[in-house]
């Protein structure tokens, strides 16, 4: 209790003070994935959108030494998807020679093993997973993807047998709440902590893509979800 206390104190210190002790930064709108809900993947080719400019690597390497000056301790990279950023491994290497912890929020349908271990060499230590169905016709439905499933699930895999804190993250819609209880028991059986949001985030062009508000009662994802949420 008194430890707790201590990092609840030291928390509200840093907020006073706006200490961005955890940053999430977005380094790419580049994705190999079409995800219906997106705000980003139509993005990249339009000239006339503001963001049609992404930082250069520069610019990257310099927020994130302002980032260190100012005392953040982890950086997860996101984007888009992280691991398209050309200099993706450069970036890493900046995070963590400021001793921050490095952290992806990724697909995971571009990790192999061996890409796997060479994140953790550079070292990328924990890694959140966005799930979007248990195989892979949701998948293609959801996020454009044909082998979409196969490769984000043998990616999470290869990412927790290489040592970094993995975690996947399942975006609950209409069109795989069913699923649920499948993806819960994928990740039990294989010691991969699972969560879950009804987050879907309405995209720049005023689409909201696919609303979580109509999704039918399904006692499935009630009884594996709510005894541990």
């Amino acid at each position: 209790m008194k430890t707790n206390s201590l990092i609840s104190n030291f928390y509200q210190k840093c907020e006073k003070q706006l200490i961005p002790l955890f940053v999430n930064f977005e380094i790419t709108m580049n994705c190999n994935f079409q995800c219906r809900h997106c705000y980003n993947f139509d993005r990249v080719n339009d000239k006339q959108s503001p963001y049609s400019n992404p930082l250069g690597l520069p610019e990257i390497h310099h927020i994130i030494d302002q980032l260190s000056e100012m005392g953040t301790l982890k950086i997860s990279l996101t984007g888009g998807e992280p691991l398209l950023h050309p200099h993706f491994f450069s970036i890493v290497e900046k995070i963590r020679s400021h001793q921050m912890i490095c952290k992806i929020k990724t697909n995971a349908s571009l990790v192999d093993q061996a890409m796997a271990i060479k994140l953790q060499k550079y070292g990328v230590t924990q890694a959140d997973i966005s799930l979007y169905g248990v195989n892979d016709t949701t998948y293609q439905s959801f996020t454009g993807h044909r082998k979409g499933f196969q490769k984000s699930w043998q990616g999470a895999l290869a990412l927790h047998r290489a040592g970094i804190e993995t975690e996947v993250a399942l975006i609950i819609h209409s069109g795989n709440y069913h699923e649920v209880e499948e993806v819960y028991n994928l990740c039990q059986e294989n010691g991969i902590p699972f969560t879950y949001t009804f987050d879907i985030t309405e995209r720049h062009d005023g689409k909201c893509g696919l609303r979580t508000s109509n999704i039918p009662k399904y006692d499935g994802w009630h009884r594996c979800v709510a005894p541990r949420f």
